[in-house]
């Protein structure tokens, strides 16, 4: 009975040591312009302050990395 028990535990602990935590986060590099919270509370405000340009697909960056028993892997832009 203890052999298939230790066979077992050697498995589960083999699996341990390759077992991987991906993970994967959207980061966006440009601002979104929010008018809510971009005031200007002033009398004498010349026009062409209240233009704002901005895209509509800002430009983003992806970042990726994994983290597993024995260590971590480098993150991947």
């Amino acid at each position: 009975m203890q052999k298939p028990q230790q066979e077992n535990e050697n498995l589960q602990s083999a699996l341990r040591e390759r077992f991987l935590f991906p993970d994967e986060k959207l980061f966006t590099v440009q601002q979104v312009h929010n008018s809510e919270n971009d005031r200007i509370w002033c009398v004498d405000t010349p026009r062409p302050s209240t233009i704002v340009e901005h895209r509509q697909y800002p430009k983003s960056a992806m970042v990726w990395g994994r983290i597993y028993a024995s260590g971590k892997t480098l993150l991947v832009l």
